[in-house]
């Protein structure tokens, strides 16, 4: 009985204990992008980070970059905001959601970025 209860015991403090932090990361031609989700309790906040690795920084920067995102468990959403000088978009504060569906390591995320006329699309994966 004692190594039973010593079993369950220990399975709780594993699986309480893993982690349900994901870094999604991906690139295009032109752009570099990760999006940092963490699970705090029955929220998940997401964080985002992107640069620009294309050729032409000097059309790009202080100008409105568009993103938008979509995963298989349906979180989504839509973001405009100018790029820096440096030619990178980072969140000042995380989004959250309460009640969806989290993502799992191995979801991926449809990252759509537009800028100048241009646009390119591709996969974040954990």
């Amino acid at each position: 009985m004692k190594k039973i209860l010593l079993i369950l015991v220990s399975v709780f403090i594993l699986t309480s204990c893993q982690s349900h932090d994901f870094n999604f990361k991906g690139d295009s031609e032109n752009w570099y992008a990760e999006v940092l989700t963490q699970k705090n309790g029955d929220r998940q906040e997401q964080s985002f980070k992107i640069k620009y690795e294309g050729k032409n920084l000097e059309k790009v920067k202080n100008k409105d970059i568009t993103f938008s995102f979509q995963s298989d468990n349906g979180l989504q959403g839509q973001i405009t905001q100018k790029l820096s000088e440096s030619g990178t978009l980072e969140s000042n504060s995380p989004s959250s959601c309460s009640g969806c569906n989290f993502l799992n390591k191995e979801s991926e995320i449809v990252f759509t970025i537009e800028w100048n006329g241009e646009k390119e699309e591709f996969i974040l994966k954990n």
